[in-house]
């Protein structure tokens, strides 16, 4: 079932998406409630859930919804100096916020680097970023011979 679907209710024709704005609803809530089995009837004239703030919750079809992250394995083990800890243990003993230490695993880091390196460091065996060691500028690519008077011609034809 499509948006373009047509659907008959109280002797008119019409396809989901008009349905749709003649009641207020998403097409995609009218096809998940026909869906579950829902009549036209029900998945046309059933207003959608309306929260405290007066926004709208749409009803979406489980093929729709967004999956829920997976919980993170806690049994994955790093060893560093000899000691294997799970990254939550890693962060707590070296102080350091696990998350953090989370994306710079993620980023490519090693482990070492990820624990120990300050915050915003910008060292470029430290992973991705800016580095601080640009050569200084030479000026602005404009030459040297900056005019006071713009030294400007026009022809005498027209454009």
């Amino acid at each position: 079932m499509t948006p373009k679907s047509i659907l008959a209710h109280d002797g008119i024709e019409q396809p989901i998406t008009e349905w749709a704005l003649d009641y207020g609803i998403t097409p995609a809530i009218i096809i998940a409630r026909l869906e579950r089995g829902e009549t036209v009837a029900d998945a046309l004239t059933t207003p959608m859930a309306v929260t405290h703030c007066g926004q709208q919750l749409p009803i979406f079809h489980a093929k729709q919804r967004i999956p829920k992250r997976r919980k993170r394995n806690p049994r994955v083990l790093y060893t560093l100096d000899g000691r294997t800890m799970n990254l939550s243990k890693w962060a707590r003993h070296c102080d350091v916020n696990a998350a953090t230490v989370r994306n710079r695993i993620a980023a490519g880091w090693p482990l070492d680097v990820a624990l120990t390196a300050r915050p915003n460091s910008t060292d470029a065996r430290h992973g991705p970023g800016v580095v601080s060691n640009f050569q200084t500028s030479k000026g602005t690519g404009a030459g040297s011979t900056a005019q006071e008077t713009p030294n400007i011609t026009f022809s005498g034809e027209d454009a």
